[in-house]
C-alpha cells in the first residue's frame, strides 16, 4: 500500500520496505507486472540449437540443427562464449557472447531474459489498452476507465498546464495540521492516497491461523531503500546527494532555489536518520518467528505511546475496533517512532516538512515534466544508473496495471476515472485500492487470490496459503519451450517449479505447516542438521563478489545470511529438475542434441534463464535490499553443490568450479 512507481521498479504488494513481505518470489525486483488479457499474450520461441565439443564446450558447427518438436535443444547458443569453459565458468560459457556484445539500454538498470520477456508482454498490453482507450465505451466499465486512465498520463498538455497546483492543495492539508495529533490524522489519510507515512500498514492471513486477515505494521517512512544507506560507508555518496535531491525537488514545489532549502533538507535526512537507526537489518526483517509480534489496539497504544494511532487509523479509513488485533513486524521500531514523535526528539516543524517531503516524492511521477526528470535523476540515475527516463507510454502503462491491474469490475465498480485529471485519477485509485485491502479485514479468506498478475515474468512461494503460483507470462523461452526437447525445459521451468516447491522447506518457509500456519513441527535433531547445512551455504554466498565489481577497491560481497532463503530455493530447484528429468526418461538412454547429453542440456536451460547485465549502481543496491543473489551466483553458486554437473562436465580438481 505505498505509492504507485511510475517511473521505477517495485512489486505490486509493497511493504514500503519490500523484503517484509511474505511472499517469495524467483525473481528480485522486477518491472512492474502488466495488465493484458492473458488469452492473447503470443509465445515466442527460443534461439536455434548448436554443437556441444569436448569437455563439454559449446561449438558453433551445428547452429540450424534440428528443428522438430523434440529434436531442438531449446539452448540459444548463439549467446555461447567457447572460450570460457563450463567448468570454470558455466554462466560465462553459455552467456559469454552476450554479455561481451550486449549494451543495457538507456532506460533500465538491468537486462536480460527476464526483462526480454518482459519488454514482449509489455508491447502486446500496448497494444489492448490501446484499444480500450480508442473504444469509446460506455462510462463506468473497465474498457472507459483503462483508457481513461492511461489517455490522462499521455496528456502532457494538460499535465504542464496545472503545474504543480493539484500538489499544492494537498500540502495545505499538512501546513494547516496546529499540532502532532492532527498532522498524524493528515498522515492517516495520506496513506490511503498511496503515500508513504513511518508505519507501513497491509492486509495478510494471520502466519498462525491462516483462516483470517490481520493487519500487519511494519517499518517505514525512508526515502532511501533501506536503513543501510544511512549507516553504511559504501553509500556515502548516495546519502549525501539525498538532501540536494530534496532541495531541488522544493525548490520546484515552492519556487526560489534549492540553496533556500538546504537547511530544511539536511533536517528531514536528519529525521529519517533517528528512524532508520531504529530499523531492522534485511536479516532480521526475513525472520518469521521474530516478525510475529500478535498485539491487542490497546497493546499497540501503550508500547508505543506518543503517537495517536486511534486519529491516524480512524483516517485509514479503519477503526481500532476492526483492528482489535494486529501483527507487529518490528516492535521496537513503533516504540522508538513514537518516541521520537512525541518525545521532543524531533521538532514538530520537522516532522511538518518531512510529511511534505513525503507527499512530494510520492506524487512526483505524475507532475510536470521538470519535476519527474528531477526524480529520476536521483531515484533513477544516481541510484541505479539507469541513463534515460522510460518513454511515456511505457510509464503510462505502468501506471495503469499499479492500479487497475485485476480489472475486475466488481472491485472497481465505484472508482471514478477522468481522461483530463491524472492527479486525480491516482488519488482515486489509490484510494481504491486502500479500501479493497481493508474490506478483507473480518471477511473469510480467498484462497484463490494472486499476488501476481498472468502476464508477470516471475513465479512466487506464498507459506501463509501453501501455495506455489505461476504467472502464464513464464511459460515462454527461454523458460519453457513446447517445441523444444524436454532437457532444457527441466533447467527451466522445471527448476524454477522445483525453486518454489524449495521455499516451502527453506529456513523461513520450513516453520510453515501444510495449512499455513507459522508453527515448529519439525524435530530438533532435523533443525540442528538443517541449520549446519544451510551455515555452510551461507559461507560460501558470503566469499562471493559480483564479478563486475571485482576491481574495485573494498568490492562488495554476496550476504549469505540475507540471501539464504533464494540460495536454498535455487539448489533445490535445480536438484529437484534434474531427478524429475531423469525420472522423465523411465530408464532410456536421453539423445544427444547439438552435442550435449541429456543431463548438460539441464544446465545450459538453468544457465540461460539467469541472462542477465547489469548496472554497477544498480548491483550495488540489489546487494543491500534484494534477496536473490546476482544472476551468475544463481547459477555458478548452484551447480558448484550439485554433483551431477561434476559428472556431466567431468569436472576436476584443477577447474575453478
Amino acid at each position: 500500500m505505498a505509492r504507485p512507481d511510475h517511473g521505477h521498479q517495485c512489486h505490486r504488494r509493497d511493504r514500503d520496505q519490500a523484503q517484509d513481505g511474505r511472499t517469495y518470489a524467483v525473481a528480485g525486483p522486477h518491472p512492474r507486472p502488466l495488465l493484458c488479457d492473458v488469452g492473447r499474450l503470443c509465445v515466442g520461441h527460443g534461439g536455434e540449437g548448436t554443437g556441444h565439443g569436448k569437455h563439454g564446450c559449446v561449438t558453433v558447427d551445428a547452429q540450424h540443427s534440428g528443428t522438430h518438436r523434440g529434436t531442438r535443444s531449446g539452448i540459444d547458443l548463439s549467446h555461447v562464449d567457447p572460450a570460457i569453459r563450463p567448468q570454470d565458468d558455466l554462466f560465462g560459457h553459455v552467456n559469454g557472447r552476450w554479455l561481451a556484445e550486449h549494451t543495457i539500454p538507456a532506460d533500465r538498470a538491468v537486462d536480460g531474459a527476464f526483462r526480454t520477456l518482459h519488454d514482449q508482454a509489455e508491447a502486446q498490453v500496448h497494444e489492448l489498452i490501446g484499444e480500450a482507450e480508442r473504444s469509446g465505451a460506455a462510462s463506468g466499465t473497465d474498457e472507459q476507465r483503462i483508457g481513461d486512465l492511461y489517455a490522462s498520463f499521455l496528456d502532457e498538455a494538460t499535465v504542464e498546464a496545472r503545474g504543480v497546483h493539484p500538489l499544492l492543495e494537498e500540502i495545505a492539508l499538512i501546513d494547516d495540521a496546529a499540532d502532532p495529533a492532527a498532522l498524524a490524522a493528515v498522515l492517516g489519510r495520506l496513506q490511503r492516497t498511496g503515500v508513504g507515512g513511518a508505519v507501513g500498514l497491509y492486509i495478510d492471513t494471520d502466519s498462525k491461523d491462516s483462516s483470517r486477515y490481520l493487519t500487519h505494521l511494519s517499518q517505514s517512512g525512508l526515502g532511501l531503500p533501506d536503513e543501510s544507506y544511512y549507516r553504511d560507508e559504501k553509500h556515502a555518496s548516495i546519502l549525501g546527494a539525498y538532501p540536494r535531491h530534496i532541495s531541488k525537488m522544493f525548490a520546484l514545489v515552492f519556487g526560489g532555489f534549492p540553496e533556500q532549502y538546504t537547511e530544511r533538507a539536511g533536517r528531514i535526512v536528519a529525521l529519517e536518520s533517528a528512524l532508520a537507526a531504529a530499523h531492522w537489518d534485511v536479516v532480521r526483517r526475513r525472520d518469521a518467528d521474530l516478525t510475529y509480534n500478535l498485539r491487542g489496539f490497546a497493546d499497540l497504544v501503550a508500547e508505543a505511546p506518543g503517537f495517536q494511532w486511534d486519529l491516524w487509523v480512524d483516517a485509514l479509513g479503519c477503526s481500532p475496533q476492526r483492528m482489535a488485533e494486529v501483527v507487529v513486524r518490528q516492535p521496537d521500531y513503533l516504540t522508538a517512532f513514537a518516541g521520537l514523535w512525541s518525545s521532543g526528539g524531533a521538532d514538530f516543524a520537522d516532522w511538518k516538512d518531512w510529511a511534505r517531503w513525503r507527499l512530494v516524492h510520492a506524487r512526483a511521477g505524475v507532475l510536470t515534466a521538470e519535476v519527474v526528470e528531477e526524480d529520476f535523476d536521483f531515484y533513477g540515475r544516481t541510484l541505479s544508473g539507469t541513463e534515460q527516463l522510460r518513454e511515456r507510454w511505457k510509464r503510462a502503462v505502468s501506471l495503469v496495471e499499479s492500479l487497475m491491474g485485476d480489472a475486475v469490475g466488481r472491485l472497481y465498480s465505484a472508482l471514478v476515472i477522468r481522461r483530463d485529471d491524472l492527479y486525480g485519477n491516482v488519488i482515486r485509485g489509490a484510494e481504491a485500492r486502500y479500501d479493497r485491502e481493508l474490506a478483507k479485514l473480518g471477511g473469510p479468506v480467498d484462497r484463490g487470490e494472486w499476488f501476481m498478475s498472468p502476464q508477470t515474468v516471475n513465479a512466487y512461494y506464498n507459506p501463509g496459503m501453501n501455495e506455489i503460483v505461476f504467472p502464464a507470462a513464464i511459460l515462454q523461452p527461454p523458460f519453457f519451450d513446447a517445441d523444444a526437447d524436454d532437457a532444457a525445459n527441466y533447467g527451466g521451468i522445471g527448476a524454477v517449479i522445483g525453486h518454489e516447491i524449495g521455499h516451502g522447506f527453506d529456513d523461513q518457509g520450513s516453520k510453515y505447516d501444510g495449512d499455513g500456519h507459522l508453527v515448529d513441527w519439525w524435530t530438533d535433531v532435523d533443525r540442528s542438521e538443517f541449520s549446519a547445512r544451510t551455515g555452510k551455504l551461507i559461507d560460501q554466498y558470503d566469499a562471493f563478489i559480483p564479478r563486475d565489481l571485482a576491481d574495485r577497491p573494498e568490492p562488495p560481497h554476496v550476504h549469505g545470511a540475507f540471501t539464504i532463503g533464494e540460495n536454498i530455493g535455487d539448489l533445490g530447484g535445480l536438484s529437484i529438475a534434474l531427478l524429475a528429468y531423469r525420472l522423465s526418461l523411465g530408464g532410456r538412454e536421453a539423445p544427444v542434441i547439438d552435442g550435449m547429453t541429456g543431463v548438460q542440456r539441464v544446465f545450459f536451460g538453468w544457465a540461460q534463464v539467469w541472462r542477465a547485465k547489469t548496472r554497477a549502481a544498480e548491483a550495488i543496491r540489489r546487494l543491500s535490499i534484494d534477496p536473490h543473489s546476482p544472476p551468475e551466483f544463481r547459477c555458478n553458486g548452484v551447480v558448484s553443490n550439485i554433483d551431477d554437473f561434476y559428472e556431466a562436465f567431468t569436472v576436476d580438481t584443477d577447474d575453478a568450479l
